[in-house]
């Protein structure tokens, strides 16, 4: 019995070849109307793209026209107040406080932040203003650093260590003396200093800085005294003492005879440690009240002066012990009340 299905249709032919190579591949499935949509750049302007061509511009006219294109830009993409909802602001990280010292070392990228509140022209100024502080300091470093050398040199140059205690030069000085108390102001341990038989005329303010290291950050190790104890000056051509010497709070001894000295500061009173004070063969007319503050002072040489009077307040002087007035110009010593009060104390007096 014969089959009576009917044969299926033959094939289609395949498609000839052409030269124009195979089909492009779908972009989007079959079933939908077209490509996903996408959105359109944004066209925000960068602040940091202007910030980093503000410096690479060659003149100062270039520099002004990108900052008034910025400023057009941002005027321009910012949306007016109306057109949109008002919503709560978004938080934000606090914003950098523009007067601190670490202000000084951002890069120049780093100022975007500041974009925010200033207008590009104060922006460039503020730029230009923190160029000038950065070359200012590094001038006042590099200063600093030229000066500690030279104070090292000349500390060298007299056989001074940095750790010594004692420093005499005595008849060797061979610099002005206002740069070796400079120099020796770095000496965190000094305590001894002898500058006698140098014809020294005058001393300078910087005096009152030796053993002192408040103006420097040197660290004192071990348990050094903090100080000047010790200050040797006599057989120089002195005629006056700086104010300075008051800050010396730790001297205790202060030789200052065979000089010319026609007076003494009243900073003297303030040294409350002294115990031994010469100041014989000089050209003394008075000595001041404030000596009789120095309630340590246990030995006071005033002989061979021009006194014609000694102040009263040397009688309150409970830890004094030897007091020279010989060779002066005071009328009946032996009856000054000053000279009595003393000798029922214990102290020696000669006159």
């Amino acid at each position: 019995m014969e089959d009576s299905t009917p044969p299926p249709p033959p094939l289609p032919p395949p498609p000839k070849p052409s030269g124009r190579g195979p089909p492009p591949p779908l972009l989007h499935p079959p079933g939908s109307r077209g490509p996903p949509p996408t959105s359109p750049p944004s066209k925000e302007p960068a602040v940091v793209d202007y910030l980093e061509a503000v410096p690479t511009a060659k003149t100062k006219l270039q520099q002004m026209e990108l900052l008034r294109e910025h400023a057009a830009k941002s005027s321009m993409s910012s949306p007016s107040p109306s057109s949109t909802p008002s919503s709560p602001p978004p938080s934000s990280p606090p914003e950098p406080e523009f007067d601190s010292p670490s202000f000084l070392d951002l890069p120049p990228e780093m100022l975007k932040h500041i974009a925010r509140h200033l207008h590009p022209p104060d922006i460039l100024s503020l730029y230009a203003i923190c160029r000038e502080i950065r070359r200012v300091l590094r001038t006042i470093q590099a200063d600093a650093v030229c000066k500690l050398r030279q104070h090292a040199n000349l500390l060298k140059k007299y056989i001074v260590q940095l750790a010594d205690k004692e420093v005499c030069l005595r008849g060797n000085l061979k610099d002005p003396l206002d740069a070796v108390c400079k120099a020796l102001s770095l000496l965190p341990a000094l305590q001894f200093l002898s500058l006698q038989n140098n014809q020294l005329a005058e001393l300078p303010e910087s005096l009152g800085n030796l053993g002192c290291c408040s103006s420097t950050n040197i660290v004192r190790p071990f348990h050094w005294e903090r100080g000047m104890q010790i200050l040797d000056l006599q057989n120089n051509q002195l005629t006056a003492i700086p104010e300075s010497i008051g800050n010396l709070q730790s001297l205790r001894r202060l030789y200052l005879q065979n000089n010319q000295l026609t007076a003494i500061p009243e900073s003297l009173g303030s040294l409350q440690e002294l115990q031994i004070l010469y100041l014989q063969n000089n050209q003394l007319t008075a000595i001041p009240e404030s000596l009789g503050n120095l309630q340590n002072l246990r030995t006071l040489f005033l002989d061979s002066n021009q006194l014609t009077a000694i102040p009263e307040s040397l009688g309150n002087l409970q830890e004094l012990r030897q007091l020279d007035l010989r060779d002066n110009r005071l009328t009946n010593p032996d009856q000054n009340p000053v000279v009595i009060a003393l000798r029922t104390k214990n102290c020696k007096v000669y006159v």
